[in-house]
């Protein structure tokens, strides 16, 4: 016999407990289409209750489309319809880092979205612990709510126990971020990396007529996507990359200003010694920006009289310097309002092609 993943409470109507938690199951794919449910006397002898229990509550399920009873077979999951086999939550899962900007206004932007569509959403936060390759996101948090039904997910992290986790429990899904290399089940991948930009195009260009030609380009501890660096290389500059490690626990933000103020500082005492300054600085991050521009203004540098800079932002965030500098601008809101309707259609049985995410080009101060 299957198990039935739901218990009765003797104090309250047990008929429409049955409903419910039939639902449930089929909604957090214990049961799927076409899927054979226990019979009524199964369902009777597991829930401990009369026979008319079952027996009702399956009728009921059969009337509202749910299932479908069929002679000889018994009941039988109908196909997937949203409107009835659904619990009306939506999981937004990410790595959990509290401070990120992005993370949270996007997260708060889409629960706007759901919720006047008449959907809940739930943020999921699985962050990191242990040291370096080694750590594992903790999934206490995802496994309960699991547990208690998900309709869909989108996932803000890329991290394969997540993927693990959302494919056990046959939880349709889509990939927000990356490659979505870890997510090999995902409805759709909406890359947010700058690969799959046009604007880096833009800012290569406005530099090659602004005579640029060496370019430090100060980035994470990860890959850099390749196009970024090609991009300069086509127009006739010479991209070098200063690759920025900071710690993984703490106060995050403030550790990455932390360490790209180090990084920038002894990287330019180097270059100087050298007699090779950069005639222009690209950040992979603003907050990447905001410690390595104090970390010129204090070797004397004027920024942008003597040094042009650019960096990647978040709309709404605010300048990380004084003066307003060419940035790559991501929006939060605007990109949580085209997943919103792309999950939304998916959600009410249509075809929908996933967003394509873009970046903002804006020139400032020369």
């Amino acid at each position: 016999m299957a198990r039935i993943p739901f218990t009765l409470d003797t104090k309250r109507n047990q008929t429409q407990q049955m409903v419910d938690g039939v639902k449930s199951a089929i909604a957090a794919r214990h049961w799927k289409p076409g899927d054979t449910l226990p019979t009524a006397a199964e369902f009777k002898d597991a829930l401990g209750t009369g026979g008319y229990v079952p027996r009702t509550a399956l009728r009921q399920l059969a009337d509202e489309g749910v299932i479908i009873l069929k002679k000889h077979v018994g009941a039988v999951v109908a196909p997937y319809n949203p409107q009835v086999q659904c619990l009306g939550r939506i999981a937004f899962i990410s790595s959990g880092r509290r401070e990120s900007y992005y993370e949270n206004v996007h997260a708060f932007a889409l629960q706007d979205i759901f919720e006047q569509a008449g959907w809940d959403l739930v943020h999921i936060m699985t962050p990191r612990v242990g040291d370096g390759k080694a750590d594992a996101p903790v999934l206490s948090s995802l496994q309960r709510q699991l547990k208690q039904g998900i309709d869909f997910a989108i996932c803000f992290t890329e991290s394969r126990e997540v993927a693990a986790e959302l494919d056990k429990s046959h939880v349709r899904y889509i990939y927000e971020g990356g490659s979505g290399r870890e997510f090999p089940n995902a409805i759709a991948t909406i890359n947010l990396e700058i690969e799959s930009q046009d604007c880096i195009e833009q800012l290569a260009s406005f530099w090659h007529r602004s005579r640029v030609r060496n370019v430090l380009v100060v980035d994470f501890d990860h890959v850099m996507p390749r196009n970024v660096l090609a991009a300069f290389v086509q127009h006739g500059m010479s991209p070098r990359r200063l690759v920025v490690n900071h710690p993984r626990d703490g106060n995050y933000l403030r550790d990455i200003q932390h360490a790209s103020l180090n990084a920038v500082a002894n990287d330019f005492a180097s270059e100087k010694r050298r007699g090779n300054p950069p005639d222009a600085v690209f950040f992979y991050d603003d907050y990447l920006a905001a410690g390595g521009l104090t970390a010129l203004a204090a070797t004397g540098i004027r920024i942008p009289e003597d040094m042009r800079v650019a960096t990647l932002a978040n709309k709404g965030l605010g300048p990380v310097w004084f003066k307003p500098l060419t940035r790559l601008e991501y929006d939060p809101v605007g990109n949580a309002r085209l997943i919103g309707n792309f999950v939304l259609k998916l959600l009410s049985g249509k075809n929908a092609r996933p967003p394509r995410l873009t970046l903002k080009f804006i020139q400032g101060a020369t």
